[in-house]
């Protein structure tokens, strides 16, 4: 199943991709996806091949507990 089309896959890059050597990781359509819908967004459309145009949603596992905020709250600024 790992290597089908539709399972989601990160891949990291050790170097440089695309002469660029800060772009260290490269998602497929399947990651994109899940990782948005992952972090509280429904993709309303794609606009572009790597564009997306996406709403807030409920956030999955949220009966767990608060999402991770950055900076905490209550931290000093």
């Amino acid at each position: 199943m790992f290597f089908e089309s539709s399972f989601p896959k990160l891949h990291f890059i050790e170097h440089q991709y695309a002469h660029d050597w800060t772009n260290w990781w490269v998602p497929n359509r399947a990651c994109t996806e899940a990782m948005l819908r992952s972090a509280g967004f429904s993709i309303d459309k794609q606009i572009e091949e790597e564009v997306y145009l996406c709403s807030v949603a409920e956030r999955p596992y949220a009966k767990y507990g608060p999402a991770a905020v950055y900076p905490p709250k209550g931290a000093a600024e």
